[in-house]
Parts: structure tokens; sequence; C-alpha cells
């Protein structure tokens, strides 16, 4: 199966750090088990890697293989 990007985008009643703040600090209970290295390059979860970090304000990962 070729490879695709899967890219979702959401506007949210909450300020852009809270957000930024509920999907890199402990998602184990909504999102995937694991926390997130808080710089480019870092660990995102369960075979993840960090690809944007600007706290409170963008934050993008990467999973490939099963499962990601």
């Amino acid at each position: 199966m070729p490879a695709a990007d899967i890219v979702r985008t959401v506007t949210l009643a909450a300020p852009p750090a809270v957000v930024f703040d509920a999907v890199t600090t402990g998602t184990g209970g909504w999102l995937w088990p694991g926390e997130v290295e808080p710089r480019v390059g870092g660990a995102a979860g369960p075979g993840g890697v960090v690809t944007a970090w600007r706290p409170g304000r963008h934050y993008a990962n990467r999973m490939e293989g099963e499962g990601g």
C-alpha cells in the first residue's frame, strides 16, 4: 500500500497554548500511550517522531508502519 499523509485541521474554542499542552502531555488516556519529547526529532508516542515544535503554537508528528 502506498504511503499517504493524513492531515486534520479543526477549530477549537480554547487558547492555542491549552490545546498544545493537551496533545503533547499526558496523551495516554485519549490519544496514544506515551509522551512527546519536546523538540523536533524527538519521540512522539509509539514509533513517532516530532516534525514541528513551536511551544504553545505548532506541533506535528509523523508515524509510520504498523499502527502509524
